[in-house]
């Protein structure tokens, strides 16, 4: 049992430090709003993360096997993100009005709306949706946890994730106080970057 659980948190080392768009909102918010803004982003993140492991574990979200659907999710997700990163990189062009060290914050701070952030980010994210329904079939056959010890898995999992990932928000909040507003104006222009070529790279490869 304990070999599960430890299984699930290993797993969750290199997921926590990957870069996708769950990451950039983490680094935006959390250089821009502060820990709370950004624990709550992840919050939301793995609340949707969960759903989908016990809809996988129920065997709720077998649709997600029909290929109309993946490469609806594919390009939908793709468009969405590529665009974001779009006006990420216009916005950076942009002259913005000082209301403080970084400008005007256009950004709402409120627990609940980062949350949904959060929950949606991995919501429309095919990749993410994928890997969460195929974890337990991963975790069962390729690395021949029993049925039994799943659960003791997830837990190791996503709890090493969540714990990992609040490390994260307090060291990227506490990154801000070094960071100046050409230096943020630069991350936010390479991460629109990112984004944009994580957009493309989603709808290039459904066809």
């Amino acid at each position: 049992m304990i070999k599960a659980f430890l299984a699930g948190a290993a797993i969750a080392v290199p997921m926590v430090l990957s870069v996708g768009p769950g990451f950039i909102a983490q680094v935006e918010m959390g250089v821009r709003c502060g820990a709370r803004a950004c624990a709550s982003i992840v919050a939301g993140l793995y609340t949707c993360s969960a759903v989908v492991i016990t809809a996988s574990y129920l065997g709720i979200v077998r649709f997600l096997d029909n290929p109309r659907v993946r490469f609806g999710l594919s390009l939908f997700n793709g468009l969405i993100i590529l665009a974001w990163g779009a006006i990420k990189v216009i916005n950076s062009h942009l002259p913005q009005a000082v209301d403080g060290p970084f400008g005007r914050r256009k950004f709402s701070t409120a627990p609940a709306a980062c949350y949904l952030k959060g929950f949606l980010l991995t919501a429309t994210n095919p990749i993410a949706l994928l890997f969460w329904v195929n974890i337990i079939t991963l975790a069962h056959i390729n690395l021949g946890i029993r049925r039994e010890a799943l659960p003791l898995f997830m837990v190791g999992l996503v709890g090493t994730a969540v714990t990992l990932d609040f490390c994260k928000c307090g060291l990227i909040a506490r990154s801000k106080k070094f960071i100046k507003p050409r230096a943020l104006t630069l991350i936010t222009r390479a991460l629109g970057v990112v984004l944009v070529i994580m957009g493309a790279y989603l709808i290039v490869r459904v066809f």
